[in-house]
Order: C-alpha cells, then structure tokens, then sequence
C-alpha cells in the first residue's frame, strides 16, 4: 500500500462538545506602551465600526477609555 494511503487511513474524526470558551485581548499590550497605542490609533482610524470600537477598548484595564 503506498505511503499516503497508509496515512490517510490512520486520520480519524472526532467532535468535542464546547463547556466554555475564554477570550483574551492580545493588542500589543505586552510591548512598549508606543507600540500599543500605536495598534490603539490605527483601529481607531479604521473606516470599520468594530474596530474603532476595540480600539475605544482598553484591555489592560478591562474597560473603555
């Protein structure tokens, strides 16, 4: 039998029900506080809503600005 097929036949499917699902903000919080507001100033210049909303976010203190 060749390589691949030998492979392929050993994948196998599976589901796993979701108990819960945690986020994390992950905005260049952890480099120097110029490139975070940075990231900051380019959501907020973004033509799209949701991103000038994150930007409006502030995830180091959990809150908006």
């Amino acid at each position: 039998m060749p390589y691949l097929e030998c492979q392929l036949r050993g994948i196998v499917g599976f589901e796993l029900p979701i108990a819960r699902l945690r986020g994390k903000w992950k905005l260049s919080q952890n480099r120097i506080a110029a490139d975070f507001e940075g990231a900051r100033a380019g959501l907020a210049a973004s033509p799209i809503e949701r991103e000038r909303e994150v930007a409006a976010a502030d995830p180091r203190r959990g809150q908006s600005r």
